[in-house]
């Protein structure tokens, strides 16, 4: 009676299997536009924490198209004709996931600028996933200006938060990373079949 039963499933396994092979290639060929944000070129450790995040991100999976927003920039020079919100606006519209990486850093002001001018914009809220650093109570109460606002009050469930170590280390940041870039990639096929 085993071997019938076996027997049967290993024949209607065949049908499932080409199936879900087929469900899952799509799924995993899904493309993913990844916006990543955070301090730019001339903050040199930060800008490469995010070269790094990208990085990793494209050798995942090579439909991850991960880029930095200086990338676009370069790439599509029409960006520079618009006033930054307005380039940064056509960003968010056009990704599918936004990472923000955010720096204890006081001098670097764009990122927390961006945070709090869209945070309360549906599709950026949707798309954003921050990492923010491990701030003492010291820290917080010193930062309670409009800028750190924007993402001291986040809400956690978009957020990951870094100690100096993991920022180093960069593998609990990659790996929060990832899943959402595959989470965003099992939405966006699950959205078109």
């Amino acid at each position: 009676m085993i071997d019938e039963i076996q027997g049967e499933w290993a024949e209607e396994f065949g049908a499932w299997e080409s199936a879900l092979k087929s469900k899952f290639d799509d799924i995993e060929n899904t493309p993913v536009k990844i916006l990543i944000w955070g301090p730019g070129e001339g903050w040199e450790r930060y800008y490469a924490k995010r070269i790094q995040i990208r990085d990793h991100l494209r050798a995942l999976n090579r439909h991850n198209e991960a880029v930095t927003s200086e990338e676009l920039e370069q790439q599509y020079p029409q960006l520079k004709q618009y006033n930054t919100q307005d380039a940064e606006r056509v960003q968010v519209e056009t990704c599918d996931l936004i990472i923000i990486l955010v720096v204890k850093e006081r001098k670097v002001t764009g990122v927390q600028a961006e945070i709090s001018i869209y945070r309360q914009q549906r599709d950026f809220y949707d798309k954003a996933r921050l990492l923010i650093p491990r701030l003492t109570t010291r820290e917080r109460e010193r930062n309670q200006g409009f800028l750190s606002q924007g993402w001291i009050d986040y809400p956690q469930e978009h957020c990951l938060v870094y100690n100096e170590q993991q920022f180093e280390d960069c593998t609990r940041i990659r790996k929060y990373c990832a899943e959402h870039a595959t989470r965003v990639r099992q939405h966006l096929a699950f959205r078109g079949m």
